[in-house]
């Protein structure tokens, strides 16, 4: 795996497949294979200082341990972030699946869970939030 950061080239990817405009400050970081085929565009957005907003396009499959311990790493290490915030449309299934899902003993198994529902965040459906504590990362080492 490529880790691509802060190109402006992955924002307009970001961009163009969620059709929206990231307002800066930003940060971005792009993922492609070795082969250079596109895995994922995550832009840091929204940083308070205890809390950023990643902003998340993935290819099918391609959100691997690697990338998710990479955003973790950049979060809750560099940034020094307490907490990762991810809203995503109500329509969005495959994000809502990855995100929601579970592992044997009932933790979330990527580290995210349900905060609530965002009434008409975007023009055409609500938003789902999710969000993941540093304390509760299993990507990175406290």
């Amino acid at each position: 795996m490529i880790v691509l950061e802060d190109t402006p080239e992955v924002i307009g990817f970001v961009e163009q497949r969620l059709g929206i405009k990231i307002a800066p400050p930003s940060q971005a970081f792009g993922y492609v294979t070795n082969e250079g085929e596109p895995m994922a565009g995550i832009v840091v957005n929204d940083y308070t200082g205890s809390n950023c907003e990643l902003t998340i396009v993935a290819e099918k499959g391609r959100m691997t341990r690697e990338v998710f311990r990479h955003i973790a790493s950049h979060v809750f290490h560099k940034l020094g972030c307490r907490r990762a915030t991810i809203r995503t449309r109500k329509t969005n299934k495959a994000l809502l699946s990855l995100l929601g899902a579970r592992r044997r003993d009932g933790k979330p198994a990527f580290g995210f869970v349900f905060e609530g529902v965002a009434k008409h965040y975007y023009p055409d459906c609500d938003a789902v939030v999710f969000r993941m504590l540093r304390s509760d990362c299993p990507w990175i080492k406290t």
